[in-house]
């Protein structure tokens, strides 16, 4: 008899998994490198999960920081090479 109630009991936790498990949206996303994959799961997590969490903006900002950074660096050092006067 234990047997037969243990066997209930995972019958039905099974079948409330498969019934949570159907409402879940899944999304394949193909593509090459840089394609944008990540952006477009970053998009779907801003507009549907009510944006990012805390770590995660300080992680983005740091990124953002270090591009900016570099791009300054290198728009610097071009400016000799084409011959930009600075003013």
């Amino acid at each position: 008899m234990a047997a037969r109630a243990t066997n209930r009991e995972i019958e039905s936790s099974l079948k409330k998994a498969h019934s949570s498990e159907k409402s879940v949206i899944k999304i394949l996303l193909l593509g090459t490198g840089e394609a944008g994959k990540s952006t477009i799961i970053k998009q779907m997590k801003i507009i549907h999960n009510n944006g990012f969490e805390s770590d995660e903006l300080r992680e983005g900002a740091r990124i953002l920081h270090g591009l900016l950074f570099r791009a300054l660096e290198k728009a610097s050092s071009s400016s000799s090479v084409v011959s930009i006067e600075k003013k």
